[in-house]
């Protein structure tokens, strides 16, 4: 019978070998024709030590069917399934299902490089200290010409620690430590797709991590590719949305009393308004984005006060004021 005793390690820890566990955590919904060539990249890791946490919050059975065999024939995919709505309330749930502490969200739309894991490990691993981690997320390189399709995209060059209250980051490309998640809070399940405001909750989410004075990494050698397009009709769309969900950031923190975000504001709102009347008046037929996002920003601030906030957690309230 072997030794149940560990070899001496001299001080080095798992973690510091890059061999700690990792959770690999995909929220999808009704989207299964996306999920083979996702999983097939998820399932191809030369990293050892994980898990594959598929939360579903389709409306109807295809993608617990399609996930059905890859799930008999491999015991690193723990499927649930939800009857839940939105992006932050499947992020923090599967968070909460997670088995290890250090977490890596993408999205199924999305290939990953088969060295991606060991990427995530091993920059934690020499940097111990940080807490969150983002890398690019990249165009297919076949369709980066297509001048008709508009492609959400996170691209940097510089490896580098955030400043404190930069926000930086997309999370389709995204790894931290789950004690870290629990600390700042979740992400705030009114902010995000699927959710009254449609964006920036990983921003509000970075904000908030800021103020608990967190180390935010970011990574430019482990890029994934986003196969997620739109065309100019839905992408104006997009905008508006995106924008109400910047306002709604801003204009929670400002009623907790961060005064800061008087300038963020302003400042967003006048910029985009400046730049839409100057495009106009140079008759470019490109300022839709600008009125969109001047136009969204604004029902954002206004839809904001509809909600009650936590000032203590920085978090709104799923109930209206007229509820």
């Amino acid at each position: 019978m072997l030794s149940q005793r560990q070899p001496e390690n001299n001080g080095v820890t798992d973690t510091q070998k890059g061999t700690e566990p990792i959770s690999l955590l995909v929220c999808t919904r009704n989207r299964p024709e996306d999920l083979e060539a996702t999983l097939t990249a998820m399932l191809s890791q030369d990293y050892l030590h994980y898990e594959l946490v598929l939360f579903d919050q389709s409306s109807d059975e295809r993608t617990a069917l399609f996930v059905a065999p890859y799930a008999r024939k491999d015991p690193r995919i723990r499927y649930i399934k939800s009857e839940t709505v939105g992006l932050s309330v499947a992020r923090n749930l599967a968070l909460g299902a997670a088995q290890h502490d250090l977490c890596a969200f993408t999205d199924d739309d999305c290939l990953v490089p088969t060295d991606w894991l060991s990427n995530i490990t091993r920059t934690f691993s020499c940097h111990p200290e940080t807490q969150i981690l983002f890398s690019p997320v990249h165009v297919p390189p076949e369709m980066k010409h297509r001048e008709d399709l508009r492609f959400p995209s996170f691209y940097f060059s510089e490896e580098r620690v955030l400043k404190r209250g930069e926000i930086f980051g997309m999370g389709a490309n995204m790894a931290f430590r789950k004690a870290f998640w629990k600390e700042v809070g979740g992400f705030d399940e009114l902010l995000g797709a699927g959710s009254p405001f449609f964006g920036a909750e990983e921003h509000d989410w970075l904000y908030r991590a800021h103020l608990q004075n967190a180390v935010i990494r970011l990574a430019p050698h482990n890029p994934i590719i986003h196969y997620s397009w739109r065309d100019k009709i839905l992408w104006d769309k997009v905008t508006r949305g995106y924008a109400t969900g910047d306002a709604a950031f801003a204009m929670k923190h400002l009623r907790c009393g961060d005064l800061k975000m008087i300038g963020v504001l302003t400042e967003r709102w006048a910029r985009m308004g400046a730049r839409c009347l100057l495009r106009i008046l140079q008759r470019n037929s490109g300022y839709t984005y600008e009125l969109n996002y001047f136009r969204g920003y604004g029902s954002g601030i206004v839809k904001s006060l509809r909600y009650s906030v936590d000032r203590k957690t920085r978090l709104y309230s799923p109930l209206r004021h007229s509820e």
